[in-house]
């Protein structure tokens, strides 16, 4: 835990101390919580400003396929409402 922040502080030095380990407690808090584990890494990715917004995309790649995979269930259980293949 102690080690994670010191890692973290050396790498992000334009992110306050408290912040840092205020992200690393909550990672900590949510390990067994995968939807809330990724929304910590999210936000303290966002806060960091190292990255344009062509990566962002990759950071809701799941949740995408997942909405994507819905959709086309619910447009296959309408009969003539799936576009043929």
């Amino acid at each position: 835990h102690h080690y994670m922040i010191l890692l973290l502080q050396q790498a992000f030095p334009n992110i306050h101390p408290t912040e840092v380990k205020v992200f690393v407690d909550g990672l900590y808090s949510a390990k067994r919580e995968p939807p809330k584990f990724k929304q910590y890494i999210r936000d303290f990715i966002v806060r960091t400003k190292e990255f344009s917004n062509l990566d962002n995309k990759e950071l809701y790649a799941e949740e995408q396929a997942e909405a994507e995979a819905l959709q086309r269930q619910q447009l296959l259980s309408v009969p003539g409402m799936a576009p043929p293949e």
